[in-house]
């Protein structure tokens, strides 16, 4: 088989595949074809106990390594399964705020607290979402200022609550 050949045959293989995920996806609302759940079930995921820094022997590598104001993965070791939990979390977080489920807030609150700052930041979005505001909240900013917005928000939400905004 000669090299034009070959381009031709990659080429049409490439095009096949565009256009079966592009039918998936427009069949599919947009979204990628995952089986739904529940604002329940999503609740459930989200409310796993956040992964722990992994502490080993000094000879094994850990999951996580703890720092200052926060969390952040090792750059290698570690478990899969730790590692398909924290996924299934942040899935389940988004798919929270594009929901916009009022019940989660509660739920999506004490994510916010969460070690992981993607957990975090993904948390505070949702929670935007659900509650029409940014509160600029910020994963990475220093633990006394998270607490700070955090406390804000939990003012702003009491507040929303007793108003019947759920």
């Amino acid at each position: 088989m000669n090299e034009t050949t070959k381009g031709i045959v990659y080429a049409s293989i490439i095009g096949l595949a565009v256009i079966v995920v592009s039918w998936r996806l427009f069949f599919s609302g947009g979204e990628a074809a995952l089986p739904q759940r529940s604002a329940d079930e999503l609740r459930a995921v989200v409310e796993q106990a956040p992964s722990q820094p992994n502490v080993q022997s000094s000879s094994s590598s850990s999951s996580a390594v703890a720092s200052e104001g926060g969390y952040r993965p090792a750059s290698s070791g570690g478990s899969s399964d730790d590692s398909f939990v924290r996924d299934e979390r942040i899935d389940a977080i988004g798919q929270l705020g594009q929901l916009r489920d009022k019940k989660s807030v509660p739920v999506l609150l004490q994510a916010m607290e969460d070690p992981d700052p993607v957990i975090r930041g993904k948390a505070a979005v949702a929670v935007g979402k659900i509650m029409k505001a940014d509160f600029y909240f910020r994963a990475e900013d220093p633990p006394k200022r998270r607490a700070e917005i955090l406390q804000l928000i939990r003012t702003e939400w009491e507040r929303f609550r007793a108003a019947g905004f759920q």
